[in-house]
């Protein structure tokens, strides 16, 4: 990771006046640039995707990403922009209720402007109508969907579609079924806030080959996972 792109997620993560702060923190969003990174690098085929991008702080970070490597890729970024759908009984305790988290988007388009970056390709809608839309091959995913039900049906339709080592990182990803990165005498469960994520992606990869591995900070589980595509 370049100086420049640190000092950005810096940027990005912890400035409180910018839309969406809290949402990401400085350590996800540095996962997130080397992952993509490693992707361009490997010369993986296909667009880069973000399904969940409300005021867009994760998304500019990606045109970032691939203006730092100069690539052409195009990002496309998904999403209701009305918020979340409604959750199910596979969501558990979650305290976030349908409708949460909404943001229009113009807050993502002025994020960019904010920042000069080349404007995404916006697919607004629910996933049901929208994924259809989804680039042909894809070198790298951020699924940030939040609940079981958009969790599912987002991998249904970015998996066949990603390229041979191509990059999915999942927002909201713990894994109650490791003790990696999770001290003794703690419960994984006891810090998911959105446990349908989990069970969305160990029900759709349950017959696949891959598998996501937790990503850490400081030696924890931070609520991000990674999944590369044989």
């Amino acid at each position: 990771m370049t100086p420049d792109l640190l000092a950005f997620v810096r940027e990005l993560f912890t400035r409180e006046d910018l839309p969406g702060h809290g949402m990401q923190r400085v350590d996800h969003g540095e996962h997130i640039v080397r992952a993509l990174g490693e992707a361009l690098e490997r010369g993986v085929e296909g667009d880069v995707v973000e399904l969940g991008c409300n005021a867009g702080l994760t998304a500019v970070l990606l045109q970032a990403t691939l203006d730092a490597h100069a690539s052409h890729k195009r990002l496309h970024v998904f999403d209701s922009f009305e918020g979340l759908p409604p959750k199910s009984t596979e969501d558990g305790a979650t305290a976030f209720e349908a409708g949460g988290c909404a943001s229009p988007p113009e807050v993502l388009l002025n994020t960019f402007r904010r920042f000069g970056r080349r404007l995404p390709v916006i697919h607004p809608g629910w996933f049901s109508h929208t994924l259809r839309e989804l680039p042909p091959q894809i070198a790298f995913a951020h699924l940030d969907a939040d609940f079981y039900s958009s969790t599912i049906e987002a991998l249904r339709e970015v998996y066949p579609r990603l390229a041979s080592g191509a990059t999915v990182v999942l927002h909201d990803y713990y894994d109650p079924t490791t003790r990696e990165g999770v001290p003794e005498g703690v419960r994984v469960e006891d810090y998911m806030d959105l446990p349908g994520v989990h069970r969305a992606c160990a029900e759709f990869l349950a017959d696949k080959k891959e598998r996501p591995r937790v990503l850490l900070f400081n030696g924890w589980q931070n609520g991000q996972g990674i999944l590369r595509k044989d």
